[in-house]
């Protein structure tokens, strides 16, 4: 069903796209980047604490499992249920919320004295995290000039692997000093003082405001006020536009007639993607010592894991001011599924090449990033955190129950190469072509 709505002009030409850009702009869209920083922080300062919280309080693996899973839990709830409130109260409440009761909860975690009391706090941690990803990029996309709005909700996406750099870098050295405790206090901090500054330098959506129900003036009059603390000259009048007529009934919207098809395509592209991308993320350590290569060795491909991701990001972001992000998300994840075949079933390679192609492989992967943006511009804004979250905690699902499932194939002793080739590719392949078809929704 369509119905005429009024909407602020934003996303073609509209009052943010001019050039130059203003200070005011570009830092509002650096602090969504920053913000999210806590997540990959977050999930990797607990793997570098596990083991030390495992050998002081003499947990049992399955138990610390417990704990692992107790995030991503929060995470995908989050996503699924927090995420969606930005689109009914705003996009600057909610992220100001999550990200001060992500600091909170991370600040707590460092005086856990058990095992529940430090699942519980990781499964808050994971709801603030689970709103934070979908919002800062609902709001990248709305605040960034046309022309690099894909590379701005890419690089704040990829906010994830710049934090997790990052945590590994002041692991050790925090650690040694002040012990697992103070991974955690840092990372409070840090949250909190991005919180701090949020405050100051985040501003309202100008496409939420856009589809409040108040009068048209009274809409006109706090989009100017935005637009005037971004240096940015204010709006004579609202332009009215179609727009697809489905209210704020959120969830419900994006299973509605105009939005289904894009919608269950989305969800599915992202379960395969977080599939695959935690089952290498989980057990690449593992599948090398079952490999027959030594436990630093296994660390060793991990890392190259990871940092090949975060210069994939990189990569993905300046292409995606010249190239479609369809395009380019579908070719890097079909390469990385290639890649991932050659790493396994090549006869003779040495360690290093097979690290080196596990780094493309990280490389390959951080297409996905690309998908985020392509979900912001797929859904109107009165569903647009709505959309993100879902397809993020709907993926984390997958990011849930792949590396249990290669747990228990491990556990009957299948190869590496097995493994890859019928849990990893078949997956990956799947995203590729589903991202390709993306191309045929824009909101």
């Amino acid at each position: 069903m369509q119905a005429t709505a009024p909407i602020a002009p934003l996303t073609e030409d509209g009052p943010l796209d001019g050039r130059p850009v203003p200070a005011p702009q570009k830092r509002l869209l650096l602090i969504c980047l920053l913000l999210n920083l806590a997540d990959g922080f977050d999930v990797v300062a607990m793997s570098f604490a596990a083991p030390v919280i495992s050998a002081a309080w003499s947990i049992r693996p399955e138990m610390l499992g417990i704990v692992f899973s107790s995030a991503l839990a929060g995470m995908t709830l989050g996503s699924l249920f927090l995420a969606p409130l930005s689109d009914v109260y705003g996009r600057r409440r909610v992220i100001l919320i999550a990200a001060i009761g992500l600091s909170l909860t991370m600040l707590a975690t460092a005086f856990a004295t058990n095992v529940w009391q430090l699942g519980a706090l990781r499964f808050l941690s994971g709801l603030g995290i689970g709103v934070l990803v979908p919002s800062t990029a609902a709001v990248a996309t709305e605040f960034a000039p046309r022309s690099w709005r894909s590379a701005a909700v890419v690089m704040v996406a990829a906010g994830f692997s710049f934090g997790a750099t990052g945590a590994g870098w002041i692991a050790g050295p925090v650690m040694d000093r002040f012990g697992w405790q103070g991974l955690f206090v840092c990372g409070g901090v840090l949250t909190g003082g991005l919180a701090l500054a949020a405050l100051f330098l985040l501003r309202e959506s100008i496409d939420y405001l856009a589809t409040l129900p108040i009068d048209a003036e009274a809409r006109r009059e706090r989009i100017n006020v935005v637009l005037t603390s971004l240096g940015r000259r204010p709006l004579d009048r609202l332009v009215e536009r179609v727009q697809l007529a489905e209210g704020r009934q959120h969830v419900r919207a994006l299973l509605g007639h105009a939005l289904r098809p894009r919608t269950l395509l989305l969800w599915t592209l992202f379960f395969t993607y977080m599939w695959s991308s935690y089952l290498l993320s989980n057990w690449i350590p593992s599948l090398f010592v079952n490999a027959g290569f030594t436990r630093a060795q296994g660390i060793d491909a991990l890392t190259w894991w990871t940092t090949g991701a975060l210069i994939g990001a990189l990569a993905l972001g300046a292409a995606s001011t010249r190239w479609q992000l369809p395009g380019l998300v579908s070719g890097m994840l079909f390469s990385a599924a290639l890649l991932a075949i050659a790493w396994v079933t090549l006869d003779g390679i040495s360690f290093t090449t097979q690290l080196v192609l596990v780094g493309l492989v990280g490389f390959m992967l951080s297409g996905i990033y690309g998908a985020y943006s392509i979900v912001t511009s797929a859904y109107p804004a009165s569903v647009r955190a709505t959309g993100l979250g879902w397809c993020i905690g709907l993926g984390r699902i997958g990011a849930i129950a792949s590396p249990i499932v290669t747990g228990l194939l491990v556990g009957q002793s299948w190869a590496l190469e097995t493994l890859v080739l019928t849990l990893l590719v078949p997956p990956l392949l799947i995203s590729a072509t589903l991202a390709w078809q993306t191309t045929r929704y824009r909101a």
